[in-house]
Order: structure tokens, then sequence, then C-alpha cells
């Protein structure tokens, strides 16, 4: 039966899954993000559709970093020359060519970390963001259903008559690029690192079925846990209703944070964190952070 028990029930379990899975992923994030931060950079975060939730969490937050600059579909209005009506079509995100159109508005330093994010990760404009950040030698780090990118291999493998087999709906770490991490945290099948943001693309980053997916090309994958579709408590005619990805997402960027600043503390550190404006002397701070940055850190509607 549908009803807030039957969610909480949902979303208890993909918090303890993520607390209890994905620590040491965030772990070897947070290393990427730390070294990052510590060499000037900032961290790059996308997202299309509501992952743009997920990816705002990361930016100008009280709490949160100040080195962290969100780059957006909205990007082309706002620092382009694209109007609003341009952009409005929710299936942009399939455009293909709209991630560099993006990143050539932004100011993208050599030690940027991209952290990407996308439920299904196989949007045209997720997979070419993170192409255009791995070939340029950017860490990436991708937080995304290992569900629902098994499950689309496997269904596109069936449209493509190419049989099937083994059912993608478990998820987990069945797929081709969830094998033995390595190094920074590549996963091996995807990408392989020569350094901290060194890394180069070493296969196609696709999954059997033959769509690139922005798990196949992430230096570290955290999976958000969530099913195939997103959506978590089925209806009796069809169809699903309420998703997690955005639930575990959130929790997810938090962790990473604190991961971050653990490690500026532990190396007696001060970490480059926002006070909230809405307290005494906090615009103040947070404007000699943000100085550091220019336009490299833009707030947009953070």
């Amino acid at each position: 039966m549908i009803g807030q028990s039957g969610y909480a029930d949902v979303a208890r379990a993909a918090v303890e899954r993520v607390l209890d899975a994905e620590r040491e992923a965030i772990g070897r994030a947070g290393r990427l993000v730390y070294d990052g931060l510590r060499a000037s950079g900032v961290v790059q975060t996308f997202g299309t559709g509501h992952s743009r939730a997920v990816a705002l969490e990361l930016v100008g937050r009280a709490g949160g970093l100040v080195p962290a600059n969100q780059l957006g579909i909205r990007d082309l209005a706002y620092y382009g020359d694209a109007s609003p009506q341009d952009i409005l079509d929710p299936k942009i995100e399939r455009e293909p060519g709209l991630a560099l159109r993006i990143w050539e508005l932004a100011e993208i330093g050599p030690n940027d970390v991209f952290v990407i994010i996308s439920n299904s990760g196989g949007n045209a404009a997720i997979v070419e963001m993170a192409r255009l950040a791995g070939d340029r030698g950017h860490p990436v780090i991708a937080i995304t259903s290992r569900a629902h990118t098994a499950e689309a291999a496997t269904r596109e493998r069936a449209d493509a008559g190419g049989g099937g087999g083994g059912g993608g709906g478990g998820g987990g770490d069945t797929d081709a690029s969830a094998a033995t991490r390595a190094g920074a945290g590549a996963d091996a099948g995807a990408r392989s690192n020569t350094g901290a943001g060194a890394g180069a693309n070493t296969s196609a980053g696709s999954y059997p079925g033959g769509r690139e997916r922005l798990a196949g090309l992430a230096d570290v994958v955290i999976d958000n846990g969530a099913p195939y579709a997103d959506a978590t408590l089925p209806l009796p005619g069809g169809g699903a209703v309420c998703p997690v990805s955005n639930l575990t997402g959130v929790l997810i960027a938090q962790l990473l944070v604190a991961d971050v600043v653990g490690r500026f503390l532990a190396a007696g550190q001060a970490p480059p964190v926002y006070r909230s404006a809405n307290t005494p002397g906090g615009d103040a701070h947070n404007d000699a952070l943000l100085a550091a940055y220019g336009g490299r850190v833009r707030l947009g509607d953070a």
C-alpha cells in the first residue's frame, strides 16, 4: 500500500545502504577534492533535470565549501547569448554538444575536480561533460544509480537483438566498469589515471549495450542506491511514485563535504567554508574567501 509509512521504509533503507556501502568511495572522492582544493582548484558540479538539486547542494551553502561552482544549462542564458526560451525544453539535456557550450562559458582551472550527478547516467550532456573533464585531465566523481545503469544496458542489448542475460534489475557491482578500483579510485575498465587530476580515458566508458554511461567515465563512482527509473513505490496500473535519488544524493554531497573538511582539519589547515550570511560577520567572511577565486566561483542563483 502506498503511503507515508511505505516511503519512509524505502527512504530509511536507501539512506542506510549509502551509509553502509558507499563510505569508502566517498572517502576516495574526498581525497580527490581535498587534493584539488589544496592546489587552488575548484569543485565543478554538474547535473541536469532534478539532479541539479544535488549539484546545488555543494555550492554557495552555509556550512559548505567556498571553492565550488555549479555548471548548468542555465549558463547558456546567464553568461552566453542564448535566450531563456532557447533552454526551456526539458529534453535539451539530450542535445549533443551542449556540455561543450557550457564548458566554454566557465573558467575551468587545471586542478578543478568535477562532481557530476545523474541517476540514469546516460543523457548526452552528462556523458559529454564527464568525457570533456576526463580528457582534459580532471578527476571525475560520479553520483549515479548503478541499478539504473545496469538495467538500462540490459534493455538496450535486448532492443538491439543482443539477447540480454543476467537481468540488470538488481544493479550492484555486476557491470563491466564496476570491477576492482585502483590508483586514485579509477574504476577498472572505465578510466586510468597517471595521478590525481591527470586521468586520460582509456576506454569508451560504455557499458554492455554500447551506450556511454557516466559511471564508465568516472574516477570514483558513488552509488545513490536508487532503482531503475528512480521511483520506488509501484502503482497498481503500472509505473511508480516517490523517487530516492535526490534524498541519497544530498546525503552523499554532505558526507563528501564532511570528509573534505575533516582532511583539512587533520592537516592543521583552515577549511574554506561558508558561514551563514544571516549571522554577524557572515558576509565579510564569505567575501574574503570568495575573492581568491574571482569569476571561477559563480553563485548565480545558489
